[in-house]
């Protein structure tokens, strides 16, 4: 059960009065920031690895070609441009 869904939003509000008191007293700075969105690109490029290899070892159980109009995208971990490459 989803408990966002069942909380009613009266409930939600002094949480939330009181995180963005915290928040406001200690803000992070510019260097906790960054380190909180490294932690983050180094989590999805783990991710993207995992799918990468998945999809590849499920690639020699096909019988047949996905049907037509599918696409495959494929992202890259670790593009030095800080994006992600994609290819349709």
């Amino acid at each position: 059960m989803d408990i966002a869904a069942t909380t009613p939003i009266s409930e939600l509000a002094p949480t939330l009065q009181l995180l963005r008191k915290a928040w406001l007293r200690q803000r992070p700075d510019y260097r906790q920031r960054r380190d909180d969105l490294q932690r983050l690109h180094d989590i999805l490029a783990l991710r993207v690895i995992i799918w990468d290899s998945s999809v590849a070892a499920m690639d020699g159980q096909r019988l047949r070609p996905p049907a037509s109009g599918s696409t495959m995208v494929e992202v890259r971990a670790g593009d030095q441009s800080g994006g992600a490459s994609a290819k349709v």
